[in-house]
């Protein structure tokens, strides 16, 4: 899991807790060795102890509250689709093209364009084996939720993979070369 609480001051705000689904009872830092085995109720830096709760409004297989701070699933156990794990359809507030070396956005996404891409997005087949290490070029979209976070999608060209976790769909493709080539025109031009 990914910890996505109190990284910017946008995020310094009270989140909603859901149901109680259990506590921390093995903390990993400074107790596990490198041949500890993974299992449910471990946490990389959180106390033994800790309350784990879904959070409000969004699935417990993508993020969870913990502490004040939310997680994110980072490597699903158990998907089919990408849809099966990243609970943001009726999250989404935007799509921005942002820099790869200072994270400034470059140019949205049209609503149209926003909708097409989350759609084709939560689709997509998932599949844990894929890694593009040796990408030559990477294209980063950031994508707002109406909760202020946010997701941050890095996309292969040459390889057609996503978040190493997918690869495009023709149309999906096609959407974010259209996209891309009209932030271009509009003079925002991504590093290679």
């Amino acid at each position: 899991m990914r910890r996505i609480g109190k990284q910017a001051a946008s995020l310094e705000r009270q989140w909603t807790p859901g149901k109680k689904l259990g506590e921390v009872q093995f903390m990993l830092d400074e107790h596990a060795d490198a041949g500890h085995m993974l299992e449910n109720g471990d946490a990389a830096y959180l106390p033994i102890g800790t309350s784990v709760y879904e959070l409000e409004g969004y699935s417990p297989a993508f993020r969870l509250l913990a502490d004040g701070d939310i997680y994110e699933v980072k490597e699903p156990t158990s998907a089919q689709t990408i849809g099966d794990f990243l609970d943001i359809e009726n999250h989404v507030d935007s799509i921005a093209l942002v820099s790869n070396k200072d994270r400034s956005e470059l140019g949205q996404l049209s609503q149209t364009s926003t909708k097409e891409l989350i759609t084709e997005l939560l689709a997509l087949p998932y599949d844990s084996s894929l890694r593009d290490q040796n990408a030559q070029t990477r294209l980063f979209f950031q994508i707002r939720l109406k909760d202020s976070t946010t997701i941050r999608l890095t996309y292969t060209p040459e390889s057609g993979i996503i978040n190493n976790y997918a690869i495009v769909s023709d149309e999906m493709k096609s959407l974010l070369e259209r996209e891309v080539a009209a932030i271009q025109e509009a003079g925002r031009e991504p590093e290679r």
